[in-house]
Parts: C-alpha cells; structure tokens; sequence
C-alpha cells in the first residue's frame, strides 16, 4: 500500500524516532521503492492508523495555536486485538508513544504495564 504524507506530519511528535528520521538529511538515510518512493517496512494495516493519527495530532496541534497546550486526539480502536497491540508496539518503536500513553510501557510480549 502507499500513502501520501506531508513531511510536517511525520514530524509532528518532534521528540520521535520517525521525526528523526525525516530529519535533514533524510534523503540519504531511507530506503526507496522502484518508484522512488520512501519504503517503510510496516504493515499498511498497522501503519495507516498511525499516519492518521499523526494528522490529527497536526490538526489539534495547528488548533492549540503557539501556546503549545494541545490535546492528543485518542488512539485509534482497531479491529482486533493482535492488530491493536502491533499498532502499539509500532507507536512505541517510532517514540510516538509518549503523548498518548505516559503512564505505560509495553512489556516484552507487547502487554501493557504501568511504568514504575
């Protein structure tokens, strides 16, 4: 599957992996398609969710204004919980996690737990 994302909303979440990786320089870094576009191995299923989400963090974002008090739009439900928990195990890979869940941590079988 592709999408099509503005750089601004991979970087939303600042302090994340995937704003770093689209950081400067992220030409050079990334791996690209036979139609140079930028591969990302994640399932779509898992993935597009996330992109969504990042959307609506720009737009509640875009809304707060510069004051920077923004509130991060809830997490998705998906349809399955095997489905749920490799979103969430995705959004903790790319540190996007922090906004939505501070309070938790995923244990070594993607089980949540609270953070001691």
């Amino acid at each position: 599957a592709t999408a099509e994302v503005l750089l601004s909303t991979l970087r939303v979440i600042e302090s994340s992996r995937l704003a770093s990786l689209f950081d400067v320089g992220w030409e050079r870094r990334l791996a690209f398609d036979s139609d140079s576009r930028v591969f990302l191995d994640s399932p779509a299923e898992v993935f597009l969710p996330i992109l969504n989400l990042l959307r609506e963090c720009k737009l509640a974002k875009d809304l707060a204004g510069f004051d920077g008090a923004w509130i991060p739009p809830p997490l998705p439900d998906l349809s399955s919980p095997a489905l749920q928990q490799a979103f969430l195990r995705t959004l903790r890979f790319f540190k996007l996690d922090g906004p939505f869940l501070p309070e938790e941590t995923f244990g070594t079988h993607g089980q949540r737990s609270t953070r001691e």
